[in-house]
């Protein structure tokens, strides 16, 4: 089963850029950071219902974000989820524009979600959704969040590193 050689995300404000968020992730992607089950070490201003989630059972596609972000709720912010196979050059989109338009205070997520595009060889699987999530710390003011991790899951379908790499080998690859 090939393995993802690498994946772009792009997050986007609709007024002008903030350059620093694009930068600090596409820093994070450059120097080799990956997705992975959990953030092995979450800071220590996060709420206890967030540490909760981070350490339960069910696989999650995580990265710890270094040094944290500040992002204004004011503005509406959309995200893409690219990926890349190892095995070719072929790339595939898995979260296309999809906007953080749920931003849920008790759990410390910001999340968007957008119906991935399965290859048509598949056309009798139904609608399948990612999930992306902006982790948040505790505290701070209500007019921005302080992101420290992103996550990413599918958890309608894909419940272990497995299945997730089954689902990606499922993806319309262009």
């Amino acid at each position: 089963m090939p393995v993802c050689k690498e994946m772009a995300i792009d997050l986007q404000k609709t007024q002008p850029f903030n350059y620093v968020l694009l930068q600090a992730i596409s820093e994070l992607l450059q120097k080799g950071s990956v997705f992975e089950d959990g953030i092995k070490l979450p800071p220590h201003r996060i709420s206890s219902v967030l540490r909760y989630h981070l350490q339960a059972t069910e696989y999650k596609m995580m990265l710890a974000v270094e040094p944290t972000f500040k992002l204004p709720l004011s503005q509406p912010v959309s995200v893409s989820v690219l990926v890349g196979r190892k095995d070719s050059n072929k790339v595939a989109c898995i979260i296309h524009k999809a906007m953080f338009d749920y931003i849920d205070r008790s759990s410390y997520r910001a999340m968007a979600f957008d119906a991935i595009d399965i290859s048509p060889m598949y056309r009798f699987l139904p609608n399948i959704r990612g999930w992306i999530s902006l982790l948040f710390m505790e505290g701070g003011d209500e007019c921005e969040i302080d992101v420290f991790g992103i996550q990413m899951d599918f958890n309608d379908v894909a419940n272990s590193k497995d299945e997730v790499l089954w689902l990606l080998d499922m993806l319309d690859w262009k």
